[in-house]
């Protein structure tokens, strides 16, 4: 008989795994710069560092039985192998990387460093060795099922325009949800469809024998059927084109061995047949502005496209990340490290994206995770990545029966392979080298889906020894994880993905290995366990939503919505314990979890409405920041009082032993210390961002010297985050312009100060090009506001330091743009008109450039060329506001009326709405010039 100490380590580690996968995909930090996904991550790195305290306990008290899974090693458990090589290549590329710090800590942006990967192979292994009944199986499922009703509800009340929270989106925008992007909640909400349809099929199952319409078979289904449309239509609203190729994948995989499970075939043509018909329909619905292609085909050919939009931006990235790694082999084996990508693309970021995306910023991702996998990790990293997701889908279908003999087992490798061979050469043979990459994984997922299609259609009567649950819930899995696979070949990891995944395949380990063996209870958590999961999440859902700038009376629908459908779906769950609804259950479930959801409202309440109250009367820098990062700290507080709850729930449906050994007891110890640790790490730097906001905003309303402290404060706690110090710099020369005219010495301190800021950064990271630019347009602002005698000196290094940019990021036009009017600041007319064509020389497709040198122009009286620039920009982006009415204006300004005049009524049929009325008014007071003109003559 265990312990009881290794029953409650074991409760811990459990509770905590569920605590991530609620919190992950619905919590952010408003209060934050960056509100998603770097919290999300800090909050479940500290989960995971109480899960890893807890489960090192948990292994000293089971001594060698908790290495030991269905009576063999864990090392020669399934996918533990694959996980620990792609780990292993995490580790070298992060030890070999070109920015150990940044492919430690991961990005700002991200934060999907080696540390956050280690929080999802600790989820992963937890579930492995603790996960070993089926009722900590199905509490997984529960978990998952219950953290995509706010997600969904949310993306569904945004979608409407009910968003409680302004996050200054148009009117028309896809819906974001939760996860903060449309694509991000469209790649989560597919990985949970195959487990709530595995959930409806299983409930059927179980109540095969009653009525189809009758009270007992709605109960068991109708939560769960009622929770797929919602998911359905989130994903619909958030018009994500690649997690919907990803479902469909998914759906067809799950048809296939739904057919297998069942021994029938019609669900392999009709949800295969559905799967296509949601695809069409998604890739076809209307768009939601002016921008997006009307018709529904041309929706699908921009999908791939080679000269349009998005598609074109991806096309443009694979082709850059193709050349990089032709550049450096040694590189390509071992990877430039996680989450520096951004650097080692600089060097080949082609022109022509800057005419699509911001060319500022170079991008991060690749938007393919087999190029993703080669730049960061590897061709190492990237051929097991590709192991563990194969293996996954082998050893499922293995558990399942579907590839039972050798000769199965090889006609599986050759369809898998043949397809990954044939989608990857395919694009290399057209001379398309840059679809290899999305060739090879959807050939592998397509090659797969034809195994099971053939293996569910063919009559084999073969045992399987799985319940039914248990080979839905497999079947269900392997669905999720290709969908997954399949979505990341046109999109990008994120936390809860990540997570999802990890756990999933934790899951399937678990459920293939012990499923025949495990103690058959009820799927459905206990009251007690489901009151308090409930409650976790509507505690993070309030502070989501519970805002100073959220007004609850014009928010009460939306929000009544999201709360009580996630409460209600709770209590759904209570009622299916049993075939009799049992009022004590229901009743316990309802008082528990609103008793601790108003207890920290009547907490959080009062902090929240002083947090308002302080915002509307002056305040100190110090006061507000440090209440705005106090406030992130309910939902550690929050996480660590749910944790702790629903272990004692967990630990007390078993029984164990009372022994203590000072071993387990210094274990405790040093395990409880050192999550704290990690714990503080994480809430420190979810606070510093915090500062960061705070700043920001002060920059926005122009209260500089407010900024330049939040700034500082930031820096401080933070002293390697090289973005609080572009922030600093920003806020300090902003102040130094304000005070120019009035206090020269507070100026030139303050211009000094950023510039030592700026350099402290570049040094720290030496390949980011953005770091010297930053530092030329510091000494380009230091020169115009300075005193004249030291101009020439600072425009001189200004260029030293675009000049260091170029080297970084050579290809990039807004750079050359930039030098060029730096040119013109120096007095070196022809080497700006120079520079200008050079910029056009690498993308003459570039709107920005002809605008700048249409200005020069204008300043010189060069009219013709003007106009002529202007009328190019036009051309190469009808979306900016260089429309007619700025040419018509230059005529105006130069006495041309009547040629003013006819441009203004010749761009009239052209331009778009918007405009329309400033060119009319404009029109008009060109005619009264006219008349006037006539008149006096």
């Amino acid at each position: 008989m265990p312990s009881r100490l290794s029953l409650w380590a074991a409760s811990v580690v459990e509770s905590c795994w569920l605590a991530a996968l609620l919190a992950t995909p619905a919590f952010y930090n408003v209060y934050s710069h960056e509100s998603f996904e770097p919290d999300k991550v800090f909050l479940l790195r500290s989960l995971t560092a109480l899960m890893l305290a807890a489960g090192f306990v948990w292994c000293l008290e089971n001594g060698c039985a908790a290495w030991a899974i269905a009576d063999r090693p864990v090392w020669r458990v399934p996918l533990v192998k694959p996980i620990c090589a792609l780990t292993l290549a995490y580790l070298l590329a992060t030890a070999c990387s070109v920015a150990p710090h940044l492919s430690l800590w991961g990005s700002y942006q991200r934060a999907q460093g080696m540390y956050t990967w280690g929080s999802y192979v600790t989820v992963f292994l937890a579930i492995v060795l603790v996960a070993r009944e089926r009722d900590r199986w199905e509490r997984i499922v529960t978990v998952v099922l219950l953290a995509s009703v706010p997600v969904a509800l949310y993306a569904i009340v945004q979608h409407f325009n009910a968003d409680p929270i302004d996050w200054r989106l148009a009117p028309s925008a896809r819906a974001t949800s939760t996860p903060g992007n449309p694509i991000f909640a469209g790649a989560f909400l597919i990985m949970v469809v195959p487990l709530t349809l595995a959930r409806i099929l299983a409930r059927q199952a179980t109540s095969a024998e009653e009525p189809r319409l009758s009270a007992t078979h709605l109960v068991r289904t109708g939560p769960y059927v009622v929770l797929l449309g919602l998911q359905v239509l989130a994903l619909y609203y958030t018009e994500s084109r690649g997690p919907t190729i990803g479902l469909a994948f998914g759906l067809a995989a799950f048809a296939a061995l739904a057919a297998w499970l069942r021994r029938v075939r019609w669900p392999v043509f009709a949800c295969g047949g559905m799967a296509a018909i949601a695809v069409l329909v998604v890739i076809s619905s209307g768009p939601t502005n002016e921008i997006r292609p009307r018709s529904g085909f041309e929706r699908l050919r921009r999908m791939f496209p080679s000269q349009e939009a998005s598609g074109r931006v991806r096309v443009l990235i694979w082709e850059g990340v193709i050349d990089l790694l032709h550049r450096d082999a040694v590189r390509t084996v071992i990877g430039h490290g996680p989450e520096t990508m951004l650097l080692a693309f600089a060097p080949v970021y082609p022109a022509e994206l800057a005419s699509y995306e911001t060319p500022e910023v170079a991008p991060d991702r690749a938007h393919n995770e087999v190029l993703d996998a080669l730049v960061t990790i590897g061709a190492i990293g990237c051929v097991a990545e590709l192991l563990v997701f194969g293996a996954l889908v082998f050893h499922i279908l293995r558990w399942l029966g579907v590839i039972a003999t050798d000769g199965e087992r090889s006609w599986f490798l050759a369809t898998a392979l043949s397809g990954a061979a044939v989608g990857g050469l395919t694009p290399m043979a057209l001379g398309r080298g840059a679809f290899a990459g999305i060739g090879l994984s959807l050939g592998l997922a397509a090659g797969i889906l034809a195994y099971l299609a053939g293996a569910a259609t063919r009559r084999v009567k073969r045992a399987v020894i799985l319940l039914d649950a248990d080979g839905m819930l497999l079947a269900a899995l392997c669905a999720a994880a290709i969908g997954h696979f399949v979505e990341l070949q046109l999109g990008i990891g994120t936390s809860s993905t990540r997570l999802y995944f990890c756990a999933f395949a934790g899951l399937a380990v678990a459920v293939g290995l012990q499923a025949p063996a495990a103690a058959t209870r009820n799927a459905i958590p206990q009251p007690l366990a489901l009151a308090v999961m409930v409650a976790w999440l509507l505690i993070l859902l309030t502070i989501d939503f519970y805002t100073p700038t959220v007004r609850l009376a014009e928010s009460t629908l939306p929000l009544a919505v999201i709360f009580g459908a996630t409460w209600l779906f709770g209590g759904m769950l209570v009622t299916q314990r049993s075939r009799h609804l049992q009022p004590r259950a229901v009743g316990t479930y309802a008082a528990v979890s609103s008793a601790l959801w108003l207890a920290f409202i009547a907490v959080f309440a009062p902090w929240i409405e002083s947090t308002r109250a302080l915002t509307m009367r002056p305040t100190s820098v110090e006061e507000m920041g440090s209440r705005l990062a106090d406030t992130v700290s309910f939902a550690y507080v929050a996480a660590g009082v749910c944790v702790t709850l629903l272990s004692v729930v967990l630990a007390r449906q078993h029984r164990g032993e009372q022994r203590i050994r000072w071993q387990t007891v210094a274990a405790v110890v040093a395990g409880v210390g050192a999550a704290a640790a990690g714990v503080v790490v994480n809430l420190q730097l979810s606070r510093t961002d915090c500062w960061a906001k705070l700043g920001s905003m002060y920059e926005h309303q122009g209260v500089w010297s407010s900024a330049v402290v939040a700034h500082e404060r930031a820096l401080h706690t933070t002293p390697w985050r090289q973005e609080y110090a572009v922030n600093l710099a920003r806020a300090l020369i902003g102040r130094a312009r304000a005070v120019a005219q009035q206090d020269a010495a507070q100026r030139d301190a303050d211009a000094a100060h950023a510039i030592q800021a700026m350099e402290a950064a570049a040094r720290a990271n030496p390949l980011n090009p953005d770091h010297p630019s930053n530092l030329a347009r510091l000494y380009r602002k230091w020169a115009r506001i300075g005193e004249a005698t030291s101009r020439t000196e600072r425009l001189e290094r200004a260029d030293a330091a675009y000049r260091q940019a170029l080297a970084l990021w050579p290809n990039n036009p807004a750079l050359w743009n930039e030098v060029a009017l730096l040119y013109l600041e120096r007095g070196q007319p022809q080497q700006m008109l120079e520079t200008f064509a050079a910029s056009l020389r690498l993308n003459d497709r570039f709107a920005d450039t002809y605008v700048r040198r249409a200005q020069v122009f204008v300043a010189w009286q060069r009219f013709d060329d003007a106009v002529a620039d202007y009328r190019r920009a036009r051309r190469w982006d009808s979306t900016l506001a260089y429309s007619p009415e700025h040419l018509a204006q230059v005529y105006r300004d130069t006495g041309q009326v009547e040629r003013a005049l006819a441009e203004a009524q010749a761009g009239l049929a052209s331009t778009v709405p918007g405009e329309r009325q400033l060119l009319q008014e404009l029109i008009g007071t060109l005619e009264k010039m006219r008349a006037r003109m006539a008149a006096g003559s």
